[in-house]
């Protein structure tokens, strides 16, 4: 009879425990689904796959009949890589409710990643004009037109993809095309739309070459660093080459006792200044935000983002002042 008394003492304590915890981190009158629906959101949105799948696995457990649970479990496994679960899962949401139409371009991303491009198009194909996922569609598809030299439907497809002014690539696009047409200004100025939209080794690459053709050598040196910064070991060949000549035609000047970056605004600027390695490897951000009218100096300790001193050598420092760029050289002993 006693060891009766201590197993049900037992179970009713992991029951307390386990719903008694789930409970402490649901808001008040929110069902357990509705619950652990949000809080794999919030793990999905700080990249945390494994912990979001638990939440939603739990959320179907309580209603299997969840449509948003589902989907959360579909993306939680396209974070893992994990495409088979992820289908599974996004079609058992799409099925349940089929307003939710963000999935067909998320389904196409998992084929674009087994590298089926042709059922990939189908689910975009799928994706309604207002769904992010159709301006990536367009955008992919004009690029698969300019590969194929026509510039004419590549152009037309690109135009698609801007009808989202938030998603980079129908501009890149359209500055691309541009480029092809030895248009180097209006190539610049599209290019500088997309660097506004995302950061990406792509987009620093076309403002590095268009720069560099129209002989602004700076701005050219600049974006091809961010451009080897991010890519790492395997670059475009020629960057490298450039990169050596621009640092020979822009003679950045050094001192060895100071490592200060000074530099004045004639009117309030977005300005970010920091410190690349040789490689484009940014060391340290020294600044990035918004500036007054007026002189600034920014002076770096010789220490890179988590305080640790760096190795002897040469350093770049920069500042980007809305579209200008200042560079100049440090040397650590």
């Amino acid at each position: 009879m006693a060891n009766k008394i201590k197993i049900t003492f037992l179970i009713f304590l992991v029951f307390s425990l386990f719903f008694g915890g789930c409970a402490s981190q649901m808001k008040t009158g929110e069902s357990p689904s509705a619950g652990f629906i949000r809080q794999g959101y919030v793990l999905l949105d700080k990249a945390d796959y494994r912990g979001a799948s638990k939440m939603f696995r739990k959320a179907v457990g309580f209603d299997p009949q969840n449509a948003r649970a589902y989907r959360g479990l579909g993306l939680a496994y396209l974070g893992l890589e994990d495409y088979y679960r992820a289908e599974v899962f996004m079609r058992k949401a799409l099925q349940l409710d089929n307003s939710m139409s963000d999935l067909w371009g998320y389904l196409g991303d998992i084929y674009i990643r087994k590298g089926d491009e042709k059922t990939a198009m189908e689910f975009f194909d799928r994706c309604p004009p207002d769904d992010p996922h159709y301006a990536e569609l367009h955008f992919r598809l004009g690029k698969i037109r300019l590969d194929a030299g026509d510039k004419d439907l590549a152009k037309a497809e690109f135009e698609k993809s801007l009808t989202h002014t938030e998603f980079w690539g129908g501009y890149w696009g359209m500055g691309k095309l541009a480029e092809l047409s030895n248009d180097w200004n209006s190539a610049l100025n599209w290019y500088r739309k997309a660097e506004q939209k995302i950061s990406n080794p792509q987009v620093y690459l076309s403002l590095g070459d268009a720069y560099y053709q129209l002989e602004h050598y700076v701005p050219a040196f600049y974006y091809y660093m961010l451009y080897l910064g991010d890519v790492g070991d395997k670059p475009e060949k020629y960057v490298v080459r450039r990169k050596s000549n621009l640092e020979r035609l822009i003679n950045l000047e050094s001192d060895d006792d100071e490592h200060k970056l000074e530099f004045a605004l004639d009117a309030n600027q977005t300005v970010k200044a920091g410190v690349f390695t040789k490689n484009g490897k940014i060391v340290k951000i020294l600044f990035e935000g918004m500036l007054s009218r007026g002189k600034y100096d920014l002076e770096w300790n010789g220490q890179d983002q988590k305080g640790n001193s760096v190795d002897s050598g040469e350093y770049i420092g920069f500042i980007k002042s809305g579209d200008d760029v200042h560079l100049r050289k440090f040397v650590i002993h």
